[in-house]
């Protein structure tokens, strides 16, 4: 008989979970460490379940979990009081592959394994054999990706007391867990012939729980829809490179069957729940003049596949399924999978597409929204091939470069988050300072000044021009980003013309001309950091969410500075009052004073302390700078960045 402890499917908070594997690390792991087994962890490794990755454990919270119940098999309870089995899962909720694993049963009070494990996929796991006992502890045989694996712990004839099951989980090389540990669970022991455990440190009452559905579920779907990708079939996914490990949350598998082509298309939920998801095939990279099969999320949770026609921006559904059929579908914890067949030839908005022997860039969308009768916009959640591609020839394919769109954003982050903040503070604070030396003719301040302004403005104009190219159009889903983008390069863009047109100092107009200059820059300043906001939450855009606490950090250290630098010019003014301050809004009169015409060589007082803040803000700007152009550059940063890494340990 067994009797679970707490709620089977989870192991606690994340909190809970860390300070968990912190505890059983202290008592588990021993110096012992081997090398990097692709085919399974080696005996050696049963005391310590440590890899010899040459990398450190992740200190962050287990992505993986051990669920516990009886076996399954077709849906009916295979184990019972006399067999004391536990079916143990190892897997992800939230889907994640991982390549390796070791597996034991423990004490609740020792580090001994105890029982032994069997299974029914030889393909997902083996035995191991630690100390004198054999098949006490289970490893991967292979390094192939996986996203659960099902294994049976069979107590010991005449075991009754508290075990717990400890794993270490490999998601790649650099990344794995050690010390992931179950809910404790309670062996009841035999009526005669008990061996007590040898030590207990956990509560005797332990409750029962309910068993959890541990039956195969669309996660080995998921896994067998690679299978044969760029060696029997086509595969297109989001985002990219997706396909090679697995990892794709929209994808589209193709297969020539000989007499027709047989699509599969997946989609899992990335910012709100999949409706349809959708593959079309075209000429061009651009949307217009399409044929289009989508599967589209109905009542029930059934999934209805139709097919339309994209006629310029606007999507048609078409009367008939024009030589598609449905083979299955399915949508399951709000992941859409559906299989269907295209006939060779087909004909779409009068369009004849002929799949054998015209190449077609592939298309590729997923969407929250539906109309009546066609699908809603897919938010930029969208890729296409980079190349026109042959369905009939099995080939890698590869999605269109999104070099524009990172240096539009790289573009936008440096010319207002380092050039522009920079020369704004120049200006307000620096026009007493360094004024004993100039730069072709002009004070310090000023120089910089124009300088950095014309790279924001250079900037600016560079990326609405390249973001414009990449998409061909105004896009409708950029929404409030796009339309505080403009206005922003609006702004900057008569900030240079308003300039050259600035009265002389003592004009009379000139004090309306400094309010306006002020006015314009610092709006198109204030409007560019809340659009690089909005930035983050476009799909398209792949940013992680966490970037929104990085620009918080620029917003509040640029806030700070400028509270710093008006202390500093308040002790200036008291230090001398006879002396023009330093705030940029008193030279917004025209009007200048015979005192202030006779310092001009003379730097304001604490011009030393206002230097060193300035080295101190441009350092942490630029660092931050970087940071935030790598971010966009590399997005999505949590998936390039382990490739990145990946290569330079190779190399």
């Amino acid at each position: 008989m067994v009797s679970f402890s707490g709620k089977l499917p989870t192991v606690g908070g994340p909190l809970a979970l860390a300070l968990l594997s912190v505890a059983v690390l202290v008592l588990s792991v021993g110096p012992l460490g081997v090398g990097g087994f692709s085919m399974g962890a080696p005996d050696s490794v049963c005391g310590s379940l440590v890899p010899g990755h040459k990398a450190q454990a992740s200190p962050h919270p287990s992505k993986f979990r051990l669920s516990l119940a009886a076996p399954m098999k077709n849906n009916k309870t295979v184990g019972n009081s006399k067999d004391r089995v536990i079916r143990v899962r190892i897997h992800s909720p939230d889907r994640i592959p991982f390549k390796g694993f070791i597996l034991r049963a423990q004490e609740g009070g020792s580090n001994s394994p105890i029982g032994s494990f069997t299974f029914e996929d030889p393909t997902k796991a083996k035995t191991m054999s630690c100390g004198n006992a054999i098949a006490n502890a289970v490893t991967h045989p292979d390094a192939k990706p996986k996203y659960f694996v099902d294994v049976d712990w069979h107590a010991p004839e005449d075991y009754g007391g508290i075990v717990l099951f400890n794993a270490t989980v490999v998601q790649n090389y650099s990344t794995f867990w050690v010390g992931i540990v179950s809910d404790k669970v309670k062996i009841i022991p035999p009526t005669t012939g008990t061996r007590q455990p040898k030590e207990t440190t956990v509560p005797a009452a332990v409750t029962q729980s309910s068993p959890i559905d541990l039956s195969p579920r669309i996660s080995e779907e998921i896994t067998k829809l690679y299978d044969g990708c760029a060696i029997t079939k086509l595969c297109f996914g989001m985002p990219d490179n997706c396909v090679q490990d697995g990892s794709c949350h929209t994808l589209v598998t193709i297969l020539a069957t000989g007499t027709q082509f047989e699509f599969e298309m997946l989609a899992k939920p990335l910012q709100g729940e999949v409706r349809y998801v959708a593959v079309g095939l075209s000429s061009d990279k651009d949307m217009g003049d399409d044929s289009v099969t989508e599967c589209e999320l109905g009542t029930n949770s059934a999934v209805n596949l139709y097919t339309s026609y994209n006629n310029g921006k606007s999507n048609k559904r078409s009367p008939n399924k024009n030589g598609v059929s449905l083979i299955s579908s399915s949508y399951e914890d709000q992941v859409m999978q559906c299989k269907f067949t295209r006939e060779p030839v087909t004909v779409a908005g009068e369009k004849t597409y002929d799949l054998i022997n015209t190449p077609y860039h592939i298309l590729l969308a997923a969407g929250d929204s539906l109309k009546p009768d066609s699908v809603g916009y897919h938010l930029s959640r969208r890729a296409y091939s980079e190349n026109p591609q042959l369905l009939s020839v099995v080939d890698e394919i590869k999605g269109a470069s999104k070099l524009l769109l990172h240096l539009h954003g790289a573009f936008m982050i440096a010319a207002w988050l380092l050039c522009a903040s920079t020369g704004i503070l120049l200006a307000r604070y620096f026009k007493k300072t360094w004024t004993g030396h100039q730069t072709c003719g002009k004070d310090q301040w000023f120089a910089w000044h124009r300088c950095l302004m014309i790279l924001t403005w250079g900037l600016t104009i560079a990326a609405f021009v390249i973001i414009f190219v990449e998409i061909g159009e105004w896009s409708s889903s950029a929404g409030t980003h796009a339309i505080l983008g403009t206005i922003t390069t609006a702004l900057a863009f008569i900030q240079p013309f308003m300039a050259a047109f600035r009265p002389a100092p003592s004009g009379k107009r000139r004090p309306l001309f400094n309010w306006a200059h002020w006015f314009v820059g610092n709006a198109a300043h204030i409007l560019a950091v809340v659009t690089i906001f909005f930035a983050v939450k476009l799909v398209k855009a792949e940013l992680p969410t966490w970037m929104d606490w990085m620009l918080v950090a620029y917003v509040a250290f640029y806030v700070f500075m400028h509270l710093i630098f008006s202390i500093s010019g308040c002790l200036s003014e008291r230090e001398n009052t006879k002396r023009v301050n330093t705030f940029a809004m008193k030279d917004l009169s025209s009007s200048r004073s015979p005192l202030e015409m006779s310092d001009r060589n003379m730097d304001a007082p604490y011009a030393g302390l206002r230097k060193v803040l300035l080295a101190v803000y441009i350092i942490v700007i630029l660092a931050l700078t970087i940071a935030l152009i790598v971010i966009i550059a590399l997005a999505p940063i949590e998936q390039n960045w382990e490739r990145v890494t990946k290569v330079f340990k190779q190399s």
